[in-house]
Parts: C-alpha cells; structure tokens; sequence
C-alpha cells in the first residue's frame, strides 16, 4: 500500500557513494564512525539514504546516492569530514519494506512494477530516499524497517 506525505525540509550530514546503490553500505560504514567521532551522531537523528539519480538514466557505476543523518540547522559540520545536504522535502509516495536490506529491490520492484502504475500518480525528478527506522546492529533482519520514499506530484 502507498501512502502518501509531506516531508519537511532536513539538514543533514553526509557521505557520498558513488556506484551501484547495493553497495552503499561502506558510505554508511564511513558516515557513522565519522558523525560518532565528531559527536554529531545520536539517538534523536533520523538516517537516511538519498539516491539522486536513476538506475534507467545512466550506468551503475555513474549512480550517485549518499548515506546521512540528520542535524540540527545551526549545527557546523566544518573539520568533520562530512558532508552537508539539504532534504528540500515534499510530496512523496511512500510504502514501507520490512525485512533484510538485502530484499529491498523486491519492495521497488512491487513498487515501480504495481503499486505506482496503478496508482496513477506522476513521478518527478526529485530524489528518492530511504528512512532507517530502527538500528541494523539491535535489530534481527527479519524486523528491519526501512520507509522508501518517491517524490511525486
């Protein structure tokens, strides 16, 4: 089922990956021993996964995602090493995947091949995001949850 929701705009701290989005995990990896090391990261940031380009637009090695969190508005991330974004937010069609990161193409697949055709609903040329809702290192694969979010008209 697609739901559909308003995102607010987010500051966030980054790491770039470049390549097939499988294998962000290592951007991940960096951004988390980087956000503890300048003790940005911590239980009130929400993690993300910004994918802003598309598989159908150019070769897997050119695909473009980063791995962030989020921070507050005043907050600097000079010396840090990490990256600042801008979540510009939106209107997203969003559909939750609950299960091992690893099976998440089967949630897209569903999603592009069914969900959203029926739906009617136009896509735009905004990036896509994925919300990690719980922690990948205290919670068993099976009970991951992870909000994949298209923006849309």
């Amino acid at each position: 089922m697609i739901d559909i929701i308003t995102m607010p705009k987010i500051k966030c701290a980054t790491v770039e990956h470049i390549g097939d989005f499988s294998l962000i995990g290592e951007a991940f990896d960096k951004m988390k021993k980087l956000g503890d090391k300048a003790k940005l990261l911590n239980m009130n940031c929400k993690i993300f996964g910004f994918y802003t380009s598309r598989p159908c637009d150019m070769p897997v090695s050119q695909l473009r995602s980063m791995a962030g969190f989020s921070i507050e508005e005043n907050v600097s991330l000079e010396g840090s090493d990490l990256e600042p974004y801008v979540f510009e937010g939106g209107k997203y069609a969003t559909v939750l995947h609950k299960g091992p990161y690893d099976t998440l193409r089967k949630t897209y697949e569903k999603l592009f091949g069914e969900l959203l055709p029926a739906s009617k609903l136009k896509l735009t040329s905004k990036h896509s995001f994925e919300e990690y809702l719980n922690n990948p290192h205290v919670t068993e694969p099976s009970q991951l949850l992870t909000k994949i979010g298209i923006s849309v008209e």
